[in-house]
C-alpha cells in the first residue's frame, strides 16, 4: 500500500465557530470533541480534520500563526520504521513514538519538524508495532 494521508489538523481561535462551520455549513461528520474541549475531530472520507484551539477553549492571542498544525502520513510498519531510523539519525523527532487515534483507529505516531519548519507526522497502523510501543510504556 503506498502512503496515504492520515488526517490534517488545522489551528481555530473559536473551535465552537469551527465545529458549527464544519458541521452545519459543510456538513462534515463531526466525530468527537476532546474532553478538555481543545480539539476536535471530523471525517473526511476515510480521513480525519482534526481542530486544535487552546486547553482553555479561548481564542488564540494576537500574534499566534494560525492555519495548519500538522499533516501526518500514513505508512505500512517496514516504511514507517523506515523513515522512523532515517528521522532519529537526523535528529528531526520532535516527540514519539506515541500511541494515539487517527483516521483508522489505534496508530504509532512520530512527529517531526521538516522542511521550512513545518510540522509532520507518520503514523502507522502497524499492530505489532503498537503493541511493542503499548508494552515498552507500560515497563517504564
Amino acid at each position: 500500500m503506498p502512503a496515504t494521508f492520515d488526517h490534517v489538523a488545522l489551528r481555530v481561535t473559536d473551535l465552537d465557530a469551527a465545529i458549527s462551520f464544519y458541521r452545519d455549513l459543510l456538513e462534515l461528520e463531526f466525530v468527537s470533541r476532546s474532553e478538555t474541549g481543545s480539539q476536535s475531530v471530523f471525517k473526511v472520507g476515510t480521513e480525519l480534520l482534526v481542530l486544535f484551539s487552546r486547553e482553555s477553549n479561548e481564542s488564540v492571542p494576537e500574534g499566534t500563526v494560525f492555519g495548519t498544525d500538522h499533516v501526518a502520513f500514513c505508512l505500512e510498519g517496514d516504511h514507517y520504521e523506515r523513515v522512523l531510523g532515517r528521522l532519529r539519525d537526523d535528529e528531526l523527532v520532535l516527540r514519539g513514538p506515541t500511541v494515539n487515534k487517527g483516521a483508522r483507529g489505534d496508530g504509532l505516531a512520530t512527529y517531526f519538524r521538516y522542511p521550512d519548519d513545518n510540522e509532520m507526522e507518520i503514523k502507522t497502523d502497524d499492530v505489532a508495532l503498537i503493541e511493542a510501543e503499548k508494552r515498552m510504556s507500560n515497563d517504564n
